[in-house]
């Protein structure tokens, strides 16, 4: 996963990092209504969740996080953001109708109002 992400929620663009402990993604549910749950866990944060905000697909593959049972989850942002090799951050869009395909870990996990 990346290190930022732009979406739009309640007509606001909102921009999110991933370091910020308030770090939301919008996910679409199969009801198709869109619903924000935190992003990940954080080093210094508590939980049943291993640090970090994503889970790669060779781990995914290998059955890492089957313990928290996963489920197919479709991150709908605008935009996403990386990093090049000097530390440059660079945001990419994200073509209109696609997702970026992430898992919502049952175990651990949080619906978010804001």
């Amino acid at each position: 996963m990346c290190g930022g992400v732009k979406f739009k929620h309640d007509n606001k663009e909102l921009r999110v990092c991933f370091p910020s402990p308030k770090a939301v993604l919008p996910v679409r549910q199969k009801s198709k209504h869109h619903t924000l749950i935190k992003w990940g866990c954080r080093h210094e944060e508590e939980g049943v969740l291993p640090p970090g905000g994503c889970a790669r697909h060779d781990s995914v593959l290998k059955g890492v996080w089957d313990k928290y049972f996963p489920k197919p989850a479709l991150i709908t942002v605008d935009h996403f953001m990386e990093k090049d090799k000097v530390g440059k951050s660079h945001w990419y869009p994200v073509v209109a109708g696609s997702y970026i395909q992430g898992l919502m870990p049952v175990t651990g996990m949080n619906n978010v109002s804001m």
